[in-house]
């Protein structure tokens, strides 16, 4: 039998519990929390989300390209779109003559599309990981300063930073921006590092690349970049360089091995970033491999070391980077000969020993998907230029191919569309393995360019 004075315990337990829940009434509800916003579009595998498809630089999708290709449509368009994993290309300076700024496009169909006017013509957009959208503003285009922007997946302004002429930007995963800009006259250019909400994370003085060169992201988390000339060390030559993320701590900076007699006219492409850390940077001449702690492993030139060099001017200012086979092979568009500015597709093994070279006269940076397949395009049927003539694409047969070139360097398929596609370069592939070539289209405006996607029959 219970006590009296445990009943008295009991009886003051159950009006304190009571007393803490108001009283004798029911407790307060629990707040429900509102739903989740939807989802926003996401990078995948497969996704060609940034230039050269990743912060590697690769050029390798993660997707197979067409068996039996044709052309599916084309927008007026230029530069190289990027795509989100609902593959909506989103597109620079869409239309002839600046009609637009920044557009969304799939399947052919514009989603929306901003004002040049307001907008500014931005360049080298990169889809980041929560589907916001990247782009970069010279300075120029309106009566304000470039800047660096991010906008949702919809259009609508995030935030900008304001910095003249800058570069495209490279996106970490966690968000934050990096480019190269010009700070002011005083202060020349620098690297710099702003937060995923647009505010300055740290900069690096006097790294110079005035040909919007965007960086790389290694595999162990570092930012990999070509510059000018010597930042830690005096050198009126480029080098290649590796940045702490997070600080901007330079970990090693090295000297490209080639000297190249003309300077600037000869800079280094973007780091193109191998799985295993290594390093490739080609220049108008060859390329050269670095360790991922800044060893030169070796270099490669067409025609020997031995190179005589015009005294015109060189064919291109920005050197079309490599790319890099799902075995590890590179694949890289250089010139074969000086005197005539002739090209070649090549394939090295990741050691810089030759597999095969064919010397077509092919345009642009090279790509590669899933299966190894290369594509690239291929404007002339001659391997030679006239030097000396203004019109030498004049004195040349057209071909306007695309090419598609298996790994051992055969023919997969080729495919021409001379009374619709003047080919310029292949420039990346979609989610869906569709080709973006650029291009006119022989029946409209001669000045009016194209992007054209190239997909399977149907």
């Amino acid at each position: 039998m219970r006590s009296r004075s445990s009943l008295a315990f009991i009886a003051i337990a159950f009006a304190a519990a009571l007393f803490a829940c108001g009283g004798g009434g029911p407790p307060d509800p629990v707040p429900i929390p509102p739903p989740p916003p939807p989802p926003q579009p996401t990078v995948t595998q497969g996704d060609w989300y940034t230039y050269r498809h990743d912060t590697q630089r690769t050029g390798r999708s993660g997707v197979v390209g067409p068996q039996n290709p044709q052309i599916l449509y084309s927008i007026p368009g230029t530069g190289e779109p990027v795509f989100n994993s609902e593959n909506t290309a989103y597109i620079c300076s869409l239309g002839f003559d600046y009609e637009s700024s920044l557009a969304a496009v799939r399947d052919g169909e514009v989603l929306w599309a901003l004002n040049p006017e307001e907008e500014g013509i931005p360049y080298s957009p990169t889809v980041c990981a929560d589907g916001s959208v990247c782009v970069s503003v010279p300075w120029g285009w309106t009566d304000k300063r470039g800047d660096i922007r991010r906008y949702t997946h919809e259009g609508e302004l995030l935030w900008r930073f304001d910095v003249d002429w800058s570069n495209g930007p490279t996106i970490s995963p966690d968000g934050s921006v990096f480019f190269n800009g010009f700070i002011s006259e005083d202060d020349g250019f620098a690297l710099i590092a702003v937060t995923a909400d647009g505010e300055l994370r740290w900069q690096l003085p006097e790294v110079r690349n005035e040909f919007m060169v965007p960086q790389a992201i290694a595999p162990d988390g570092a930012l990999v970049l070509t510059a000018w000339f010597g930042v830690t060390f005096e050198t009126e030559y480029p080098t290649v360089m590796k940045l702490n993320l997070a600080t901007g701590d330079v970990l090693w900076e090295t000297a490209m091995p080639f000297e190249p007699p003309f300077g600037w006219g000869y800079a280094p492409s973007v780091p193109v970033i191998a799985d295993n850390g290594t390093i490739y940077v080609a220049d108008i001449v060859g390329i050269y491999a670095f360790s991922p702690q800044g060893e030169v492993l070796w270099s490669y030139y067409p025609d020997g070391q031995d190179i005589e060099y015009p005294t015109g001017p060189t064919p291109w200012g920005e050197e079309w980077p490599p790319a890099i086979g799902p075995e590890g092979n590179i694949y890289l568009t250089l010139m074969e000969e000086m005197e005539t500015y002739a090209t070649a597709l090549i394939a090295l093994t990741s050691e810089g020993e030759l597999l095969w070279r064919r010397d077509e006269h092919f345009e642009g940076a090279p790509i590669v998907d899933a299966a190894g397949t290369v594509y690239i395009g291929s404007g002339y049927s001659e391997t030679w230029y006239y030097t000396d003539s203004v019109s030498q694409a004049e004195q040349m047969e057209p071909r306007n191919s695309v090419l598609a070139i298996n790994p051992n360097g055969t023919t997969k398929w080729e495919f021409s569309a001379l009374d619709e596609l003047e080919v310029g370069v292949v420039l990346c592939m979609d989610n869906e393995g569709n080709l973006v070539v650029s291009g006119r289209d022989a029946d409209g405006d001669p000045w009016e360019e194209r992007l054209f996607w190239i997909g399977d029959a149907q």
